[in-house]
């Protein structure tokens, strides 16, 4: 790991603290530059409160924090950053291919040709269609508008 790695850690470190401060929330902060992706792990007592309801917080979070961290390091080319608290992103992609699995098994088993996920986050929603690309007899569309938009699994052979 090269000297510039270690500084962008350190500084994205003493940001994330910074506005945990500031927001109010105590928490232990681990920050990781890896493959030209700033990795951030926020953990502690205090932490329902940054991932929100699905997310929502998280999500935020990651973008405020983002656009913090590159005006300070004042980098030519954007550098993306990934903020993990606790392991929400984990647990929300093991649910994620869980329903992925069992739509699968409804198609299959009772016949149907599509199969219509809840509204979900963008996020979500593109974790859905990678998700979904490990299964080749499915295809996945995002149909809807924001804030109600939603993945449709359908059978390969039945798209159109």
């Amino acid at each position: 790991m090269g000297r510039d790695a270690k500084k962008t850690e350190k500084t994205v470190t003493q940001i994330t603290e910074e506005l945990l401060e500031i927001i109010g929330v105590a928490a232990t902060v681990v920050t990781a530059f890896v493959d030209g992706v700033i990795q951030v792990k926020i953990d502690g007592e205090d932490i329902p409160i940054l991932i929100g309801r699905h997310g929502e917080n998280l999500e935020s979070l990651q973008l405020v924090l983002g656009i913090l961290v590159n005006r300070k390091l004042n980098s030519k080319d954007y550098l993306p950053l990934v903020v993990e608290i606790g392991d929400w992103r984990k647990k929300r992609e093991e649910y994620l291919k869980s329903v992925v699995e069992k739509a699968a098994s409804v198609l299959r088993d009772e016949g149907t040709t599509f199969y219509n996920l809840p509204p979900m986050s963008p996020q979500d929603r593109r974790l859905v269609h990678i998700i979904t690309g490990d299964h080749p007899e499915l295809i996945t569309e995002s149909e809807g508008e924001e804030g109600n938009r939603r993945v449709v699994i359908r059978k390969a052979k039945d798209a159109t």
